[in-house]
């Protein structure tokens, strides 16, 4: 197997909270292509609330204030990895995992 067959798609759900109405949802693939190089496939987008990922899926939810959270759904439990307020610079960063 080469280096880059050792890496497996990562999906991500981008969740942008809206007050009095129903979520967005986008969610996509990102596949590693070459070094600093990834294809991003856009799969679904929903308005929906409570859209919560599949086991090894990530999500980030951008609130209404201008914070954010990245979640990881694993083994059944969303788990948070991390969170920003809104006075922080937005960067986040999605592991590839070797499989």
């Amino acid at each position: 197997m080469s280096f880059a067959e050792g890496f497996r798609k990562t999906r991500t759900t981008i969740t942008q909270i809206i007050d009095n109405e129903l979520n967005l949802n986008i969610v996509v693939n990102y596949h590693y292509v070459a070094l600093n190089k990834y294809e991003v496939t856009l799969v679904t987008a929903m308005r929906k609330n409570g859209f919560e990922p599949k086991d090894g899926e990530f999500q980030l939810e951008l609130q209404v204030d201008g914070s954010s959270i990245l979640y990881k759904s694993e083994r059944g439990k969303i788990q948070t990895v991390s969170d920003h307020n809104a006075d922080e610079f937005l960067t986040f960063v999605i592991v590839f995992e070797a499989g």
